[in-house]
């Protein structure tokens, strides 16, 4: 990407922005279903008022809101048997409220203008940042650490934000393993109404597979362009000693993988992982097969009697696993090039790579 198509990119984002409004959390009510005989893509079924006025929102919305109050839809199926469509209204409105006084909180409604309709909802704990904002920011990060914009992705409209990436004028590369050199001084920025996330994109020179590290102190996400937020984020690609702890880090966690076979539970949650992200079926069963895996199990008779899926093997290690996870990923043609879903399955399958790992007693039906 050069920087006259940064430039373009931050023009257009801006000029498809949907119209969004910031409003108290405490002003949003939920008022019902409403009947939708319309194949508009973006027409919500669900009533809410918003400060007096009624409005249609997505069931994307509807769950946000609910996930914001802690509405489990467990909690909605239980209501829904004993009460109602009613209870589950009022009760719903009623966490909506105690949520509210105890810690006030401003959303940013997002609007799909031809529809009439809310099609998303993004907390502001601080401020309102524009996407004029953002660029101007992202312009300034880029400057200061010496950065280059490389790529973007975004959700299905502006109103999701967008994810940039940013290569290093001056590349780190280490190797954590022979023949896995990796490159680790690479950025993103994800950005929507409410807040900037940096993290860290790592990339395998072997098969240009990406990696996304979340950077998990504070000042790597901000609410808020003021003066102290800026500073603290500018400063993070600059930190060396930080960028080695952590890839040291990611380094162990990987040679663990590459010694370490997956457990059916792993396959599994892989598996689940990529159902979340709406891979392909036929994709998913050759990255994850887990119910393959599970029935050589079963019909090898280890089914009958406290079978338990941690502690029997799959036919892979967990770096073959995670791999075939970010090799989709990255490169995959079942998504558009820009589809935000790359990098956030990249940061999932970096989540799945430094949990514990199952290796406890196993059953192993591949010995």
């Amino acid at each position: 990407m050069t920087q006259q198509e940064f430039l373009a990119l931050g023009r257009r984002i801006t000029d498809n922005q949907l119209p969004y409004k910031v409003v108290n959390r405490a002003t949003i009510k939920y008022i019902g279903r409403a009947d939708d005989l319309s194949e508009t893509e973006y027409l919500g079924r669900n009533v809410f008022s918003v400060q007096g006025t009624n409005v249609l929102a997505t069931d994307f919305v509807a769950e946000a809101l609910d996930k914001y109050t802690g509405f489990s839809k467990d909690q909605q199926a239980f209501i829904a048997k004993a009460t109602g469509e009613e209870g589950v209204r009022d009760f719903r409105n009623y966490l909506a409220a105690a949520s509210s006084i105890a810690n006030p909180t401003k959303v940013a409604l997002v609007a799909h203008p031809e529809s009439k309709t809310i099609v998303n909802v993004i907390p502001v704990e601080e401020e309102l940042i524009t996407s004029e904002s953002f660029f101007d920011f992202a312009e300034i990060f880029m400057d200061h650490n010496n950065l280059t914009p490389t790529a973007y992705e975004i959700g299905g409209n502006a109103s999701a934000g967008i994810i940039l990436h940013m290569g290093s004028n001056t590349p780190d590369i280490r190797a954590f393993a022979p023949g896995e050199e990796t490159l680790i001084n690479s950025y993103i920025l994800k950005w929507n109404l409410g807040q900037i996330q940096l993290s860290r994109y790592y990339e395998r020179l072997v098969c240009a597979n990406g990696m996304i590290e979340k950077i998990s102190i504070p000042r790597a996400k901000i609410t808020a362009l003021d003066d102290k937020s800026i500073r603290g984020i500018l400063s993070i690609p600059q930190d060396t000693r930080m960028l080695s702890r952590s890839y040291g880090k990611f380094a162990d966690m990987a040679r663990t993988a590459m010694n370490t076979r997956a457990s059916l539970s792993e396959l599994h949650s892989v598996s689940k992982m990529l159902d979340r992200f709406a891979v392909g079926e036929e994709s998913s069963k050759k990255i994850a097969p887990y119910e393959e895996e599970l029935n050589f199990y079963l019909n090898a008779g280890h089914g009958l009697h406290g079978f338990k899926p941690r502690e029997a093997l799959a036919s892979m290690k967990v770096w073959d696993l995670f791999n075939r996870v970010t090799k989709y990923a990255s490169h995959t043609t079942e998504w558009a090039e820009n589809d935000n879903r790359r990098t956030m399955l990249q940061s999932d399958a970096v989540d799945f790579l430094s949990r514990p790992r199952d290796i406890k007693t196993y059953v192993d039906a591949f010995a």
